[in-house]
């Protein structure tokens, strides 16, 4: 049994040594540099499908809660903003295709912040500009729902018709009628499509971290061939990937959990980048300061 489990213990500790070491130690991305091999994709894989584990495990706690306040009511710290913004629509005359409503439009719905989350507006009122500010939009036919990212630019819009919801029946849409018909795409969702959510956020969360390393990779790799230390665009990009460690690992469970300490990611980022930079050039044999 000790034999068995000496092997997962001895990856765990090397792995939670490599996050440490490379938020507090020029001389690792020196070792890095100078000894490791490879891309570094398989360090920043296993990071992801970590992060992509822990997350879906918190998705899927908070779709839980959501299933108990669509369903019995029930209102929980996950589902407070789900109900805060429900208990604002105003009651709604879906035709079996369109909605319209007797209110003036735009309606809006806030969240708790009392910031603008939710548009009502069928007669398409809304500015180009505003319509993708706004996470979620109710026209006449769709609701289109915008991705923004940390800096709040639309990455993505999703359409979804409202027949997919509703269904063809002519009928007022009321609060309750809102929650029932939600309950049940809950409940008619088969389960496989909720457990790919593990696989496909760990592809994400890989994707994610490449592309958004791809620039500092080309700067670091550009500035070492200036300063002319040898060096290749693999050691490079090793060296960036090993800098961004705790970054992959917790940028989106922070986002799922505590938004507001992204921030302090970054810094932590930042600082990891400085220690990388001091290592190559310490590996380098530059600047004479390191000799001492």
């Amino acid at each position: 049994m000790t034999t068995l489990l000496s092997a997962p213990l001895f990856f765990i500790k090397t792995l939670f040594t490599h996050l440490w070491l490379s938020i507090s130690s020029v001389k690792f991305y020196e070792q890095v540099f100078n000894s490791y091999r490879g891309y570094g994709i398989k360090y920043i894989l296993i990071l992801s499908i970590i992060s992509s584990f822990i997350c879906t495990i918190l998705f899927l706690n908070h779709m839980d809660k959501v299933r108990e306040y669509l369903h019995k009511g029930t209102i929980s710290t996950n589902v407070e903003i789900i109900d805060h913004v429900i208990q604002q629509l105003p009651e709604i005359d879906y035709d079996g295709l369109k909605l319209s409503t007797q209110e003036d439009t735009p309606v809006f719905a806030y969240n708790l912040k009392n910031q603008k989350i939710l548009a009502l507006d069928p007669n398409n009122k809304l500015m180009p500009a505003d319509r993708t500010k706004l996470p979620i939009v109710l026209n006449s036919q769709k609701i289109i729902i915008n991705l923004t990212d940390s800096d709040g630019i639309t990455r993505n819009t999703f359409p979804i018709d409202y027949t997919q919801i509703f269904g063809n029946t002519p009928q007022i849409l009321t609060q309750t009628v809102i929650k029932s018909s939600l309950a049940e795409i809950f409940d008619r969702a088969p389960s496989i499509f909720i457990y790919l959510i593990f696989p496909v956020t760990a592809l994400l969360i890989l994707i994610n971290a490449l592309l958004e390393k791809s620039f500092i990779i080309l700067m670091i790799y550009l500035i070492t061939r200036f300063i002319t230390i040898s060096t290749s665009l693999k050691t490079c990009i090793r060296m960036v990937l090993f800098a961004s460690g705790i970054f992959v690992l917790l940028q989106f469970i922070i986002i799922l959990t505590v938004p507001a300490l992204s921030a302090i990611l970054w810094g932590i980022q930042t600082w990891a980048n400085i220690l990388m930079i001091l290592g190559i050039l310490k590996a380098s044999g530059r600047p004479n300061i390191f000799s001492k």
